[in-house]
């Protein structure tokens, strides 16, 4: 497990950068971002289909990366799409909006797992999420089809050091520079714990059958999150962005300072803990992303 978990962390952390870099400068009579959208996609279905008939370790560990890989590539052209076609004034709505159906798929992808598990048919997961992902790619690119149509003027080429200065030079240009550091110590910071979860649930709070309870705790939670993802984009476009960042922080501080002082036992406790942390997150994360659009160079 922790194999599969850090192959797909590097590749998630080193392949939107190179991808969004490419498509950056990337030009054809479909867009920038929607035929890398579409053949991310295509792998993506591939490899989840791989690991559905995956009969080793081995090959589910290889078809995992292709699905890393490919899911990785396809996001990074999605994700350019917002500042590409959306006005700035609209930039939280609109993050908002992406932020919650991202929140909701999760809640949805984590139910479907629950409900095939139930029948004694996890791996059909992987089939429904390629099904998903075939037939939301389809009102996307029409939602789309704007992006990109321009034709873009193409720099020199350059020696290959100062390429790469130039390719991390909004690292340190200013508050874009902040914006990427923060968002890479709270993402930091969840996955040291989130992965664990389990575990706590089980040697701490003593909660029998542990890996059900978390499941069913991390849909409850995310379905918690929904809503104020929503609204935060959309309340951030009128009194500003870093007003949730703030508040954002202070909610999760305070969720995991409760979670470490009193090891909650109570399953009431805990759900109470576990809303309270994502309500900080869920309204950070859309308001987050719209303030990477707005300081970006």
């Amino acid at each position: 497990m922790e194999i599969l978990l850090g192959f797909g962390s590097f590749f998630a952390m080193v392949v939107p950068p190179l991808v969004g870099h490419w498509s950056d400068r990337l030009h054809s009579r479909y867009g920038r971002r929607r035929p890398i959208m579409v053949v991310g996609t295509a792998f993506n279905v591939l490899g989840l289909l791989l690991m559905f008939l995956a009969p080793t370790y081995t090959l589910l560990l290889l078809a995992y990366l292709v699905v890393q890989i490919s899911n990785n590539a396809a996001g990074a052209a999605f994700n350019a799409v917002v500042p590409d076609v959306v006005p700035q004034p609209e930039f939280g709505r609109q993050s908002g909006i992406l932020g919650g159906m991202v929140q909701l798929g999760t809640v949805g992808g984590l139910a479907t797992y629950i409900v095939f598990s139930l029948l004694g048919m996890p791996l059909v997961t992987y089939l429904a999420i390629g099904v998903v992902l075939i037939a939301t790619l389809i009102p996307t690119l029409w939602a789309s089809r704007g992006e990109g149509m321009e034709p873009v003027q193409r720099e020199p080429a350059k020696p290959p050091l100062e390429a790469l200065r130039e390719f991390i030079r909004p690292l340190h240009s200013g508050d874009f520079g902040w914006v990427v550091f923060t968002r890479l110590m709270v993402t930091g910071g969840i996955w040291c714990v989130l992965p664990f979860l389990q575990f706590f649930f089980a040697e701490v709070s003593k909660i029998p059958h542990a890996d059900q309870f978390t499941s069913y705790w991390e849909l409850t939670l995310l379905l918690a999150a929904t809503p104020f993802g929503l609204l935060g984009g959309w309340v951030s476009d009128r009194y500003g962005r870093k007003i949730f960042v703030y508040a954002s922080g202070a909610c999760q501080s305070l969720a995991l300072v409760l979670f470490i002082v009193i090891f909650p036992r109570n399953l009431v406790v805990m759900f109470a803990i576990g809303v309270l942390f994502v309500v900080g997150s869920g309204s950070s994360s859309p308001v987050d992303w719209a303030l990477a659009c707005d300081a970006r160079p």
